[in-house]
């Protein structure tokens, strides 16, 4: 609501305007960062217009000389885990041999009691797992946090906050997880390359379509000449007009393509204190705003507006979605309440114009834990064990965080019937884990910082006055974005 007035009175000034607001409640303060290196101020422009690239973090060869850390001669009779949803549980009920489930919230590893700790649907996660683990170590071993899951985009805040360890400091070596992919150790490194979280799930993204409307319009269904008409935004915006031309949408919603063109920005939204800018998100609003005068996108909100899963429908209107393996399965399970129908009826899929990920927990070991070599275990376990990893794939279908692991998998799935595999691999019954390893394998994940949730939350939301004409231009919304983040969070640096 502070967020909405702030850019309420900033639209009222400029050009008597609105817009909707987003907040993080329970991490006021947060952003008070300690400075870890020496930033150099920038130039006066502010805006980013070609920047190195960050290069992927090599593939460790030697272990590190882990730092001193304090001898713990005994350890917690209880491990208390904290997840934002039973996803971990789950892992560990159905694939952890070590694991003993006594029930819904408790089980045992050995000795130690395991506890633990998952929200109600719709409570507030975040916030209170920040808060209890900023005093944990004034805490009773018995109340203090062992492992908790946190999301991509929260992982750089809660590392800035002190409140997680290291995968060095915890002794893991990083030959234990050189085989994952590069892009999933960026996304929780701090500012010496440590990462503090891993995870066994990877979530690489690819471009669905609509097989019979590119039948339809393009003459062929083939990937290879549907990636053609997708392969950059350039030739994106162009496709868009021709199917709208035909009395198609490109996509649903406007707001369907922001996580690709989000997760491909050529520089943090932070860095040494400055909001930074970046032109390939500044880009989005203008490609949205395109295609929302073309006719060819609606500005639906995902996960929200029925007209949005409606847009599924095999005889849809809507020739592409940009999704992950979890996608399909949300959209399908979504659709047969309603209707006996199936998204993979119909439904392609190629790398589209740029890869990126959307989705994964990141398993992370609380700064103040009783259990250090337990907690070792656990998280080394779950997120390295390639006998683990098997079975989920084997059982789940599900795309794991081990590039052995997945080539393993992708030669298996050469050998199938493609005809019994139609429902996982799309109508084209192609061998999906090949598309997915290709966009795992490039994507960066090296663009994080602690503002992600508030940046791209309230970037989308300001552009909505461009979308609805309340201003003129992109310039000028992203000025009002900038001046609202800089009211919101007055230490951060805001150059105009």
């Amino acid at each position: 609501m502070k967020v909405m007035i702030m850019i309420i009175s900033l639209v009222m000034s400029i050009c008597f305007g609105n817009g909707d607001g987003i907040s993080f409640s329970g991490l006021d303060g947060i952003f008070n960062r300690k400075e870890i290196v020496k930033i150099q101020k920038p130039t006066p422009t502010p805006k980013v217009t070609e920047l190195p690239r960050v290069t992927q973090p090599p593939k460790p060869t030697t272990t590190p000389k882990p730092t001193a850390t304090p001898k713990i001669n005994t350890e917690g009779a209880e491990l208390n885990i904290f997840c934002y949803n039973a996803g971990l549980k789950n892992v560990m009920e159905n694939y952890y041999e070590e694991y003993i489930r006594i029930d819904d919230t408790t089980g045992r590893i050995g000795e130690v009691e395991v506890n633990w700790m998952i929200p109600d649907i719709g409570e507030d996660y975040y916030g209170p797992l920040l808060e209890k683990l900023r005093t944990e170590k004034v805490a009773a071993p018995e109340d203090r946090i062992d492992l908790f899951m946190i999301e991509s985009e929260y992982g750089q805040k809660f590392i800035e906050e002190g409140v997680t360890m290291s995968v060095r400091d915890l002794g893991i070596s990083p030959a234990r997880y050189s085989d994952m992919y590069a892009y999933t150790l960026w996304t929780m490194a701090d500012r010496q390359g440590d990462p503090h979280g891993l995870t066994w799930e990877c979530c690489p993204g690819v471009l669905y379509y609509n097989c019979e409307i590119a039948e339809e319009v393009f003459g062929t269904s083939d990937p290879v000449v549907i990636q053609s008409y997708v392969r950059d935004w350039d030739t994106f915006l162009k496709t868009a007009e021709i199917l709208a031309g035909k009395g198609y949408r490109m996509i649903s919603s406007i707001y369907d393509s922001y996580r690709v063109y989000a997760e491909n920005m050529n520089f943090c939204w932070e860095k040494g204190g400055y909001l930074c800018r970046d032109d390939n998100v500044e880009r989005w609003a203008s490609d949205a705003k395109k295609l929302v005068e073309l006719g060819a996108a609606g500005m639906y909100e995902p996960w929200v507006d029925s007209e949005w899963y409606e847009d599924w429908i095999p005889d849809s209107k809507v020739f592409c979605y940009f999704g992950t393996e979890w996608f399909l399965d949300t959209c399908d399970a979504h659709l047969t309440t309603f209707e006996n129908c199936s998204v993979k009826d119909v439904w392609g899929a190629v790398k589209g114009p740029q890869s990126f990920s959307w989705g994964g927990g990141y398993l992370c070991a609380a700064n103040g834990t009783d259990n250090p070599e337990l907690t070792k275990t656990v998280l080394t376990d779950i997120t390295t064990s390639e006998k683990l990893l098997r079975k989920i794939v084997a059982e789940e279908n599900t795309f794991v965080n081990n590039e052995n692991v997945m080539a393993e998998a992708e030669k298996a799935r050469e050998k199938e019937d493609s005809v019994k595999k139609a429902t996982d691999d799309t109508v084209q019954s192609r061998n999906m884990i090949t598309l997915y390893r290709e966009s795992a394998e490039v994507i960066d994940g090296s663009h994080k910082s602690a503002y992600d949730i508030e940046c791209n939350e309230l970037f989308q939301d300001t552009m909505k006055l461009y979308f609805d004409g309340t201003v003129a231009t992109v310039e000028e919304a992203v000025q009002i974005f900038r001046q609202t983040m800089k009211d919101t969070y007055p230490g951060l640096i805001v150059e105009h």
